[in-house]
């Protein structure tokens, strides 16, 4: 095998390349492609490509594509990704369908603590209190605000995840139930009245 250096062509044993991240002397990162050619068992070349704004590109459209397919699933579901702060990472665009408040409004009220019902509040703390240590699907019901003043109850369904960076994260997967809640009362109010 060989390589052409200079115009000279330089015969070497071996050769292997792939992507790695480094750190530079000022503690920033980079994405680079290492190639190392092995002349003799002393001697190497080592060539280094930076690649970082490719490999953005690349975890950008990775991260995109499993948004959509997400929303794609979950339509008419209200998915919110938040770190493990608890602050709001992401919040789908059906939240508006459902509550009237458009993502960055619903945000706000997160920050706010006035997204549940105040008596439900306690509880989904303690619900998200319990990640990252509990990493399966919990699942829990509760109230969200809507903007007329009224409130939806909603089934979430919990996970945490890894993002492409290595990153963990709290996925809040929301279904309104408010339907079957009402039908649930009007059964409960049915058989009291009966008894």
């Amino acid at each position: 095998q060989h390589e052409a250096i200079d115009g000279q062509a330089i015969h070497f044993s071996a050769y292997r390349e792939g992507e790695i991240q480094f750190l530079t002397t000022q503690g920033s990162q980079f994405w680079g492609t290492q190639a190392v050619i092995e002349f003799r068992e002393d001697t190497q070349l080592i060539r280094i490509t930076n690649i970082t704004e490719q490999k953005k590109a690349q975890i950008a459209l990775q991260e995109s594509e499993a948004k959509y397919r997400l929303l794609t699933e979950s339509a008419l579901d209200i998915i919110i990704l938040l770190d493990l702060e608890r602050k709001v990472q992401y919040i789908s665009p059906s939240i508006e369908k459902i509550t009237g408040f458009t993502p960055d409004e619903w945000i706000q009220l997160n920050k706010e603590k006035q997204d549940v019902h105040p008596e439900d509040l306690l509880k989904i703390q303690q619900h998200l209190a319990e990640y990252p240590h509990q990493r399966t699907g919990d699942q829990i019901r509760h109230r969200i605000a809507r903007k007329d003043g009224s409130y939806v109850w909603v089934h979430s369904k919990t996970n945490l995840i890894c993002d492409k960076y290595g990153e963990y994260k709290i996925q809040v997967v929301s279904r309104d139930v408010s339907q079957q809640v009402q039908a649930q009362q009007e059964l409960e109010e049915s058989r009291q009245y009966f008894q």
